[in-house]
């Protein structure tokens, strides 16, 4: 189960699972998938949502889970912006949260935390309507009717506390292994410079095995190590975290030709408009590797 606790963090206690020495644990982190966008890479997001189904990952999502470009914000907002699907309709917030759903219900077995971006809080805040919660609503009537598997709303920031038992043959011993992992969506501009290094550096305060972000539309993994004083004995014991920022699904910069200008006027893009930097695409990939007294993180993206 999840608890808010105060500050606005989430804390979330998926079931717990149980392995054998030598299990690898599989987590697909996907976060500014702007679904109900016109210029997103929706081929890939499904790939790599079946390439979680095919390897038994666990799927996080972190944020920005739609695009949300609503009539209402007038700096961003042009009818062209949309899928062509949402294109007319009135009631883009509903179509765009069904299209979600479409998209994601195959895995909704698979999805433990899906969580909300600067796009989710801006139509919580101008239109009352939290499209997150819609969602997750969504996916639990995707569910087999006796399924008790939980997905949990992440809001804007929180915890993923994993926790393990080990098992032998049928026995079933006590909890012997702890994945935590630190999730924010992030804030501020896309960093063109930076590439929102100095965002991790911001949370040098958090302790975690992994601190993952995204918003930035950028890709990269990094690393840093704590020193931490022993329980027992005179070394010091060192610890990685692991730093990831997942990139989006969304295609900034398409071409267009001059005939489709005259036939259809320009189509805008607000992040081209804004000449945001192209960005590598795509999730990241956690393995857990599990053996008897003790474990690795390896992320592949």
């Amino acid at each position: 189960m999840s608890s808010i606790v105060e500050g606005g963090c989430i804390v979330i206690r998926p079931e717990r699972r149980y392995y054998k020495a030598g299990d690898r644990i599989g987590f697909t982190l996907m976060s500014d998938l702007h679904i109900g966008a016109r210029d997103n890479d929706y081929e890939l997001i499904q790939r790599e949502l079946d390439h979680a189904r095919e390897h038994g990952d666990r799927v996080l999502i972190n944020g920005d889970v739609f695009d949300m470009i609503l009539p209402g914000d007038r700096k961003r907002f042009s009818p062209d912006v949309l899928h062509p699907s949402l294109q007319g309709r009135r009631d883009v917030l509903t179509a765009a949260v069904e299209m979600g759903a479409k998209i994601l219900a195959p895995y909704a077995d698979l999805i433990d935390v899906i969580g909300c971006g600067n796009h989710e809080t801006a139509v919580e805040k101008y239109h009352s309507s939290d499209p997150v919660m819609m969602l997750i609503d969504k996916l639990y009537a995707a569910l087999p009717k006796n399924s008790k598997h939980v997905i949990h709303y992440g809001g804007y920031m929180g915890f993923v506390d994993y926790r393990f038992n080990r098992s032998k043959e049928s026995e079933r011993i006590g909890c012997t292994r702890r994945f935590v992992l630190f999730y924010w969506h992030g804030g501020g501009a896309g960093a063109p410079v930076t590439k929102g290094m100095i965002d991790f550096h911001r949370l040098q305060w958090v302790d975690a095995d992994c601190i993952w972000m995204g918003h930035k539309h950028n890709r990269f993994t990094a690393h840093i190590r704590h020193m931490e004083c022993p329980r027992s004995g005179d070394a010091p014991v060192l610890k990685d975290i692991r730093q990831i920022m997942t990139g989006s699904y969304f295609d900034t910069y398409h071409g267009q030709g001059q005939k489709s200008i005259r036939d259809r006027g320009r189509l805008s893009n607000y992040a081209a408009d804004a000449a945001c930097a192209p960005q590598g695409k795509g999730g990241a990939r956690v393995l857990l590797s599990l053996a008897a007294d003790s474990y690795n993180v390896m992320v592949q993206q």
